[in-house]
Parts: C-alpha cells; structure tokens; sequence
C-alpha cells in the first residue's frame, strides 16, 4: 500500500512543504530574519531534509508491519519457551541507544549548518559567471580555494565525530542484543542436551533469533527516519514562529499598531539621530544619522563599499527598522506606519 501511493504523495507533500518554506521566509514584510544567523541555519536544516521527511508516511506503515511481526515471532518463541521471549526485549536497549544516537547526529547537523552554508556560498561565488569574473580579474581563486578546503575539513571533523559517536551507541545497542541472542540460543543447546528440546526446536530459535534482529534493525531504522522527520517538522514550527513574529518595533518607540497614510508626501522624510547594528553584529553601520530629505529635491548616496549606503536606502523601504533613533515621514514615524501603505 505504501508503494503504490508514494509516488504521487512525496510529490504533493514535497511541493507542499517547498511552497510552505518559501512563504515562510518571505512572509514578514522586513528582512532582519534574513541576516540571523540561527535562522538562516534552521532553514538549511529544512530545505536540506524535505526530501526525507516526505518518506515518513511509509516508515510508519513499515514500522507497523515489523512490530506485528516481532509480536508474531515473540508468540511463536513463548510457544516454544515462556523464557524464549526475553529475547526481543533485548532489542530495547538498541532502540533507546539508536535513538540517542539520532539526536547526537542531528545535534552535529545543527552545529555544521553554518559552514555548510559558507561552503556552498564559496562553490557558488567560484561557479557562477559574474563572481567568477571577478575571481579572474584580482586573482583570489586561490583564497577561495583556501576557504572553501578550510570550510568543508571543520565540517567533515564535526560530521566524523558525530558520526562516531553516533555509530559507537549503536554498536553498543547491538552488543546487548548480541549477548540476548547468545544466551538463548545456549538456552536452547542446553535443553537440547538434556533431551527437552528438539533439533527443528533448536533450529527454528536461531531461525528466530535471526529473524528478531533483521526485524529491529528495521523498525530501528524506520524510528532514525521518522524521529529525524519529526526534528525537521520542529525546525519548521520555529520558523512559522518567526514569520508570524510582528515586526519589531523601534528602541525609542513601542510596537504600535500601523496605519495609514496619505498617497503623497506634503513635507518630506527626516533621519533623526537614526542608527543601525545588522543582528548579531555588534558594529553599527550607521552611527547617529540626522538628515532632511524635503519634497522635490534629489539627494545623491556617495560613499566607499561598506559605507552604509544600501543599509540607509533599507532602512527607507522598511526593510530594517533602525537600532535606535526614528525615520518620520511628513512627521509619522514610519514604524507606526503599516508595510503595505509604505
């Protein structure tokens, strides 16, 4: 059943999910949770695990399918032994291990998002024609290479250890499994010794015991899928929660509710003592600008790259609101002024 509907459900769920992320991110009228870092790595973590969060429907159907048939084979070895069914209880431990190994993989995920991010900034910059040009004329392609290696080497020692642990709790899981499998089959050798138990008997328990740890290794792989989903669906409820954060109001002035305008300016734009800081830098791009913009005059930006240029022109649009200081339009505060009318 999960076969023949996931073909056409992965499709929609993925599309689904794409339109959501893109909304998502595009939804708040500025663009200051565009330069947060933690939001910018959570929607890495997102874009990058879709895929796999849209095989979830099916880890759960096969999940099902192992446990009812673990279920079947406990049935059939405490026919054959009430004590023959501790032996899938010995699968716990994998299954509590494996789990805490999942979150240690997704924890070292978290941690590498930034650098992934910057890695594919530097292949993009180095692959892309107008940046490419650039590359040529002032002769940096060796420093980005320089980067780009130092870049993804932090990823795949962080990605190692994770994975090393990771793997090193699974292993653990599986040795307890081990030891369970071991002793029943002694169990069963023993019995057979003394004459209480049959070689079909004995046979059919290895058949068994084999069978258990086919079983929770997949169901165990079916939970890494499906709790890894499950961390994705997380990731985007916290961006939803940005998206639907109001946005922030100004230092000197209160969230307020925004209003209307005139359709046309009658005195102008005035920067009073306006400053600005990008989130989580702790440098101000602009320092205490106060300037008059009055209708109908032209006023001309100049300055060296860096010099708050387009930060300032933002700052106008709505984009930002200013770290400090007020922007007044024909004397409104523009934060008291809705996105939309502005």
């Amino acid at each position: 059943f999960s076969h023949l509907c996931s073909g056409q459900l992965y499709e929609r769920q993925l599309a689904e999910l794409n339109i959501e992320l893109i909304e998502i991110v595009s939804r708040p009228p500025g663009i200051e949770h565009l330069d947060d870092p933690a939001f910018a790595d959570r929607v890495e973590l997102v874009r990058s695990s879709l895929f796999g969060t849209t095989q979830a429907f099916e880890s759960l159907l096969t999940l099902s399918g192992l446990l009812l048939q673990t279920a079947i084979t406990a049935g059939i070895l405490f026919s054959l032994d009430p004590w023959l069914v501790l032996l899938p209880l010995f699968a716990i431990p994998s299954m509590y291990l494996g789990k805490r190994a999942q979150v240690i993989f997704e924890r070292a995920r978290e941690q590498c998002a930034e650098d992934v991010r910057l890695a594919r900034h530097f292949l993009a910059i180095a692959t892309s024609a107008p940046t490419a040009k650039e590359l040529r004329l002032f002769g940096t392609e060796d420093e980005i290479l320089r980067r780009q290696e130092a870049v993804c080497s932090n990823v795949t020692d962080r990605m190692w250890k994770g994975q090393a642990a990771s793997a090193a709790l699974r292993s653990l899981g599986q040795f307890v499994f081990t030891i369970g499998a071991g002793g029943t089959i002694l169990l069963v050798v023993r019995q057979a010794l003394e004459g209480r138990a049959t070689i079909g008997g004995f046979i059919l328990v290895i058949t068994l015991a084999v069978q258990v740890n086919v079983q929770m290794s997949g169901a165990l792989g079916q939970l890494n899928g499906l709790q890894a989903a499950g961390r994705t669906a997380e990731r985007i409820e916290l961006l939803r929660e940005i998206a639907r954060t109001p946005r922030r109001a100004t230092a000197t002035h209160p969230a307020r509710q925004a209003g209307r305008i005139a359709t046309r300016l009658t005195r102008g734009i005035t920067l009073d003592q306006v400053s600005f800081r990008y989130p989580g830098s702790p440098d101000l791009v602009l320092d205490n600008i106060s300037l008059e913009m009055p209708v109908g005059s032209t006023i001309a930006l100049v300055g060296e790259n860096g010099a708050g240029k387009s930060t300032l022109v933002k700052l106008l649009c709505g984009l930002y609101a200013p770290t400090s200081g007020k922007i007044l339009i024909d004397g409104t505060d523009l934060s008291d002024i809705a996105p939309e009318e502005w």
